[in-house]
């Protein structure tokens, strides 16, 4: 079981094997596109960690996100959670977001790309905008229903 000390408040925070909303897996919009498309076994994904695929943590005691390359085991950035952030930065990300343990399911079945595209409207997921500041989570892909927002901690 992984394990990881939030930043903020220093709650453990800890990864099951069942879905908790601890662990999200994160894709940049182009990946997730390439995923999607893709005829190789989505689980020949975990091995290549491309670029642009990140793992969330959530603090369950504070609610701090840790977010974490997927190439890098070290902290990327910490945010944590506000009524309202400033969506000041020209630069955004636009990321696609479900929980871990679905990843995992779905590559112990060596899906591919396509063949995950067709049961991939079943699946709960979250929409994010990310800038170098700030975390926005909606509950759908025009970005309209926010769901919560976070602030980067500095450090």
């Amino acid at each position: 079981m992984a394990s990881l000390k939030c930043s903020k408040c220093g709650y453990g925070i800890h990864y099951h094997d069942e879905p908790d909303g601890t662990e999200w897996i994160a894709f940049e919009s182009e990946l997730w596109k390439e995923l999607c498309k893709s005829t190789k076994e989505l689980s020949s994904y975990t091995s290549d960690s491309p670029s642009g695929w990140y793992s969330v943590w959530k603090c369950s005691e504070c609610g701090t996100l840790h977010v974490f390359k997927m190439q890098d085991i070290h902290l990327f950035k910490a945010f944590e959670p506000v009524d309202k952030a400033d969506d000041d930065s020209e630069s955004r990300m636009n990321l696609i977001a479900f929980e871990d343990i679905i990843w995992d399911q779905i590559t112990e079945t060596d899906k591919t790309g396509q063949a995950f595209r067709e049961v991939f409207r079943e699946i709960p997921r979250k929409y994010i905008c990310a800038t170098e500041t700030a975390v926005f989570v909606y509950r759908d892909p025009e970005r309209k229903i926010l769901e919560a927002c976070y602030k980067k901690i500095d450090s």
